[in-house]
């Protein structure tokens, strides 16, 4: 299963590099994630429960 996640951020800068890194945490666990600059490709295991 894919899922993806898009998101737009008014922040510049430092700001927004903290949060991409936050963001990038976040997705660590998950099996395999590819930024596309502002869009995510996600693929999760099917016995991964997802907490949206």
């Amino acid at each position: 299963m894919h899922c993806t996640l898009t998101y737009d951020l008014g922040a510049t800068g430092d700001r927004r590099t903290q949060i991409e890194a936050e963001i990038d945490k976040i997705l660590k666990p998950y099996r395999w994630a590819k930024r596309l600059t502002t869009f995510y490709v996600i693929e999760i295991n099917s016995s991964v429960r997802l907490r949206i």
